[in-house]
């Protein structure tokens, strides 16, 4: 993929933290992966979960994927990032895609959350936070494992007219039912998580049991936990203050629930 060149007419896209999109006059995108976690990512297994998707009408037509990460896919006309003010009225159809992403065959690679953890902590955990992690993994052992995205937060939903895709699948892997789920109500506009019980309905196609609310309130927990070591980690070696912002919003709905996941670890047992 000869980037130089078609960078010379591209035009760029705002947002992304680990990519660069731009694009091209003829319609195309163009994704630079610029930084990565260098002890997980892997742009094969990337591009063997974009096929799966790809195939299931679940992302867009992937043109080039190379070696390095960086790719060339097909635009999506008139297609925004999933907004709440904008999109609440579509939330089945988001319910419906993480049904029909958990339906696929799941990936050959595992995303392993606690090696994570470790890794961006450097293992430096508080008790809480240890107490969080060994309840969370005695809970979502059991479960099973299906194709996840694990990525799944609204600036990788694009809504479009007529379909939905979901784009950047460079931490996806098979995981847990709930992580998605709670990706997408977590890692967006705070008031996602009001909907907890709702869109959890919506997924599930019936009104939840007290386990699975409890599962997923959880799993927002350790996904508060993990990605705000993953962000100081990144603030540490990037010095953006933006990672040191979403640390500490992390950190922030941490202590405001703790008193609910903790709740939730009690039951579960």
């Amino acid at each position: 993929m000869d980037t130089e060149s078609l960078l010379r007419e591209a035009l760029p896209i705002e947002g992304g933290l680990s990519n660069r999109t731009y694009h091209l006059p003829d319609g195309r995108i163009l994704r630079l992966k610029v930084e990565s976690d260098p002890a997980f990512y892997q742009p094969g297994q990337e591009a063997e979960s974009l096929k799966k998707a790809e195939r299931a009408g679940l992302s867009p037509k992937i043109y080039e994927f190379a070696e390095n990460g960086d790719l060339l896919m097909e635009e999506a006309p008139g297609a925004h990032p999933f907004r709440l003010a904008k999109d609440k009225g579509r939330l089945p159809e988001i319910a419906s895609l993480i049904c029909n992403l958990h339906g696929l065959a799941r990936q050959n690679h595992d995303f392993d959350a606690k090696r994570r953890l470790l890794f961006y902590s450097g293992g430096k955990l508080s008790e809480t936070s240890f107490s969080l992690l060994d309840g969370y993994e005695k809970a979502t052992r059991p479960l099973p494992l299906v194709f996840s995205h694990n990525d799944f937060v609204p600036g990788n939903l694009l809504m479009g007219e007529t379909r939905n895709w979901l784009i950047d699948f460079e931490f996806a892997g098979a995981n847990h039912p709930y992580f998605d789920i709670a990706s997408f109500l977590s890692e967006g506009e705070p008031g996602l998580r009001l909907l907890k019980d709702p869109f959890l309905e919506l997924v599930l196609g019936r009104s939840p049991s007290q386990r699975e609310r409890d599962l997923l309130a959880l799993t927002i927990a350790f996904e508060d936990l993990l990605w705000s070591s993953w962000a100081r980690w990144r603030h540490g070696v990037t010095h953006r203050e933006e990672f040191l912002l979403i640390a500490r919003e992390k950190e922030r709905f941490l202590r405001q629930e703790e008193k609910d996941w903790r709740l939730a670890l009690r039951r579960l047992g």
